[in-house]
């Protein structure tokens, strides 16, 4: 390597290195915390940190498919947390249900409002809304959901609301909905949290177990639970008849297949396209006027097939067939026009034709003798000269 090359190699490095320490020396390493939301499991399961929580404080806790007329229940010393819109659960669901809880089982229901919503109503406070009709659940219990009138004023100085668990000296706080409480006229609900217009929560003995009811399944969802007393009175509320052997949390509600929810929702829409659909297949279904003809397949005729012929000719060059053509009809029509010129030699039938036309002798037994054309301009001149002597004899 030549002088000059490493004088320039030795300058690259330098300002490589320059620029590396200029650039330490104005940017510092740093470490930032950025938030990507609940992680996918979250996302699907409201009650994920209810059950971690759960566990943490030593109560086995898992997850389970909403009961269904033919599902197994869990032993009676275990916990039903049925935190859903409860779609799906129909009488004979509840009767099941309440049937363990008279065995000793305890079971946590949450209240439904006019609307149920999921658990993104936690941001969005009108999103994905369902009406839910009338409770079945709570009418059979003997308690009513009964929707409250609250100003923003209330509102905004609302904090928190005391619940208090038997055995306990201090209230639990937790932030409820102000818009739903629980009415009843049966004296065998305890209330927990309430006030004179209605309560948040309620618990009663049923035979041998005992039924919970509170009314906003939120506070126990993934992004409130951690807000106040949320985790205890859950912890207080599971254990309230003791610790149990494991809790199950319902979370996911099937929604009726879409015939059901049609029939359920829209019946009347449903008949009246079925009868639509019926008189739809007896209109097609019959004749309306008189049978068309069947029209016989349709023949060409000679002309077209000749036409068809002399192109097909035309576009591959093949113009002495076509040449030979037109000479033999001139021909006939020169026999037909002038009896005996066919006996003639070609000179005195050119003699002849010559006294007819406007051409003399010479031309006429030119054209008559052309047997080849090289092009398409010969071939059209000689066709032309062919035209004007057929129409002149």
């Amino acid at each position: 390597m030549s002088r000059q090359a490493w004088i320039m190699l030795i300058i690259a490095l330098l300002l490589i290195a320059g620029a590396a320490g200029l650039f330490f020396a104005l940017f510092e390493k740093q470490e930032s915390t950025r938030s990507f939301g609940y992680s996918p499991e979250a996302r699907l399961n409201d009650l994920l940190a209810a059950r971690r929580f759960l566990k943490r404080m030593g109560i086995p806790a898992e997850n389970m498919a909403t009961p269904s007329p033919a599902s197994i229940l869990p032993p009676t010393s275990d916990v039903i947390v049925l935190a859903t819109k409860r779609l799906t659960v129909d009488k004979r669901t509840q009767d099941i249900l309440l049937t363990w809880v008279r065995n000793g089982g305890h079971l946590i229901l949450t209240a439904r409002s006019e609307t149920v919503s999921d658990g993104l109503m936690d941001i969005f406070e009108s999103f994905n809304e369902i009406e839910s009709g009338d409770d079945l659940f709570l009418k059979t219990l003997g308690l009513e959901a009964v929707k409250q009138k609250v100003s923003n004023e209330e509102r905004n100085e609302y904090d928190a609301t005391g619940v208090s668990f038997p055995g306990s000296d201090d209230f639990v706080w937790v932030q409820f909905d102000l818009n739903l409480k629980l009415q009843s006229d049966s004296e065998r609900f305890r209330s927990l949290a309430g006030d004179e217009q209605g309560d948040f929560v309620v618990s009663s003995e049923q035979g041998s177990g005992q039924i919970s009811v509170i009314t906003d399944r939120r506070v126990l969802h993934n992004r409130r639970i951690g807000k106040k007393d949320h985790a205890r009175f859950l912890l207080e509320l599971v254990t309230l008849t003791g610790y149990p052997g494991k809790v199950w949390l319902i979370t996911e509600d099937d929604m009726p297949g879409l015939y059901a929810w049609l029939w359920k929702h829209a019946h009347e829409a449903v008949i009246s396209m079925a009868i639509l659909m019926v008189m739809v297949l007896l209109t097609v279904s019959r004749r309306f006027g008189p049978i068309l003809d069947v029209q016989p397949p349709r023949r060409r005729r000679l002309l077209e097939h000749i036409q068809a012929s002399g192109w097909f000719l035309w576009r591959h060059r093949h113009y002495e067939q076509l040449l030979t053509g037109m000479q033999n009809n001139l021909k006939h029509e020169m026999t037909i026009k002038h009896p005996g010129i066919q006996e003639m030699g070609s000179t005195a039938a050119a003699t002849r034709l010559s006294a007819f036309v406007d051409m003399t002798a010479e031309e006429i037994q030119e054209a008559l003798g052309i047997i080849e054309v090289n092009n398409k301009e010969e071939f059209t001149t000689t066709v032309r000269l062919y035209e004007r002597l057929r129409k002149q004899l």
